[in-house]
């Protein structure tokens, strides 16, 4: 091709058709303009649809990922249901406001008022996004926005959480020092109806489970509240995958 273009140009110029040459050249000088335009134009298209296909692998692993954070979130949530119904059972209890005839029934009531919960977060993709230095790749707005913010909406809720667990670790300890709670070690039941009157009069052990009940509250607020936002979170990532 390059020969032939300059056969034409040499023609051109021995006849001293110097008008038409010039006209040549600039027809020559559109082409090669118009060739780069077109490369660069294949390689954003190459470049934007690989793009896109990446984000849409992102987009589907960070759908499976909030699917299990729902998951765990319910799982929490009825956890601080359970401790929420524990400690409000024994508190009424210790006023003279319900009635217990079982020991048994006490100290199962005993051990759900002094769980913990730990929300198990799946942070893969938004790991994977930020390591890579890909978040431009996601366009949604929303979505975009929910990943920068990860960190900061579990911050205070993680920080409870670490309150809950000091507060369920002293709880344990006066268990171990006020009780025989060694027989859970060999399944045995730890508390008689001598041992729980005692502790349920105890200001020491209802002070625990009253700080039981605030932090169970709060932490089910938190739940109950994330749980919300990323429900709709996950309504925008489903309609952004094509």
């Amino acid at each position: 091709m390059a020969k032939f273009f300059r056969r034409i140009r040499q023609k051109l110029l021995s006849k001293s058709k110097f008008s038409n040459y010039l006209l040549y050249a600039l027809g020559e000088i559109i082409l090669v303009v118009l060739g780069i335009l077109l490369a660069l134009q294949i390689n954003t298209w190459s470049t934007e649809k690989s793009n896109r296909a990446r984000e849409q692998l992102y987009l589907r692993d960070y759908l499976t990922d909030l699917e299990r954070n729902l998951s765990e979130l319910d799982r929490v949530i009825t956890k601080s249901n359970r401790t929420l119904s524990a400690t409000d059972s024994l508190l009424r209890y210790a006023k003279g406001m319900l009635k217990i005839k079982d020991s048994s029934k006490i100290e199962y009531l005993v051990m759900e008022s002094v769980n913990y919960t730990l929300f198990l977060s799946q942070e893969g993709t938004i790991n994977d996004i930020f390591g890579s230095g890909d978040l431009a790749l996601i366009l949604n707005d929303s979505i975009r926005k929910s990943m920068v913010n990860w960190s900061s909406e579990l911050k205070f809720l993680t920080e409870y959480e670490a309150l809950g667990k000091d507060n369920q670790l002293q709880c344990i300890d006066y268990l171990s020092t006020e009780t025989p709670f060694y027989r859970m070690s060999f399944k045995g039941n730890f508390l008689d109806r001598a041992t729980a009157t005692r502790i349920l009069a105890d200001r020491r052990f209802l002070n625990l489970v009253s700080n039981q009940q605030h932090m169970a509250t709060t932490l089910n607020g938190l739940y109950v509240g994330q749980k919300t936002k990323m429900q709709q979170l996950l309504a925008q990532v489903r309609s952004s995958i094509r």
